[in-house]
């Protein structure tokens, strides 16, 4: 099993073609937004709870804390599962891909400023 921490709005790339973004969080429930690959739906989630996708890909909520969850994914691993903004630094020539090499440049160049 996977296991990734996410924020609300960070996005998880999963097959290439379905995105599974995290909507809200608190201390006991996870809603999370599902779309493309067919799939256009949202759920709600209790910790120690999970949802299936395609019959073979199972994600999991393991906990909230800090404004932050963790989600299990539990897949065959044929399956790709990544982390959109590393999906998007992976993959040149997008305007995505342009703004976040930017931003992390930018980032860099200002902690020397400092």
């Amino acid at each position: 099993m996977l296991s990734l921490s996410r924020n609300v709005g960070q996005i998880l790339r999963i097959k290439e073609t379905i995105f599974l973004k995290i909507i809200s969080l608190n201390d006991l429930h996870v809603g999370f937004e599902i779309t493309g690959g067919g799939f256009e739906q949202k759920e709600i989630c209790k910790i120690g709870s999970y949802f299936m996708l395609d019959n073979e890909i199972k994600v999991i909520v393991i906990s909230v804390r800090g404004g932050q969850a963790r989600i299990g994914i539990d897949a065959p691993v044929k399956i790709k599962i990544m982390r959109e903004e590393i999906y998007q630094r992976n993959n040149d020539g997008t305007e995505h891909s342009k703004f976040l090499k930017q931003s992390i440049f930018t980032k860099v160049i200002n902690s020397f400023r400092t």
